[in-house]
């Protein structure tokens, strides 16, 4: 709406295209907070290695990403096989 009015558009205007009531479109603009990059210090004052991103990581999270790409790709990878003869399907098999 931006590019479409050059200019920041209003709570009613985003209200109407939305199709959302006004006071609802003050409560989600009231929310938004400043936003902190995760690269940022943990203390500006006590230069260390550490940032936020070392606080939040989480090995839990790397293995349910790294299982949920593994498990999408077996998926990918069947769907592909599907699409040949059994005897090219045997032939990548046998090949990878």
């Amino acid at each position: 709406m931006e590019q479409k009015f050059e200019r920041q558009p209003t709570n009613e205007e985003l209200a109407e295209n939305l199709e959302l009531s006004e006071k609802h479109i003050k409560e989600i603009t009231s929310n938004n907070t400043r936003t902190v990059s995760l690269d940022s210090p943990l203390d500006a004052e006590n230069p260390n290695p550490w940032n936020l991103l070392d606080v939040v990581a989480s090995r839990e999270f790397s293995e349910l990403d790294s299982s949920l790409y593994t498990e999408s790709l077996r998926y990918d990878i069947s769907r592909a096989l599907d699409t040949l003869t059994p005897r090219e399907t045997e032939i990548v098999k046998l090949f990878f």
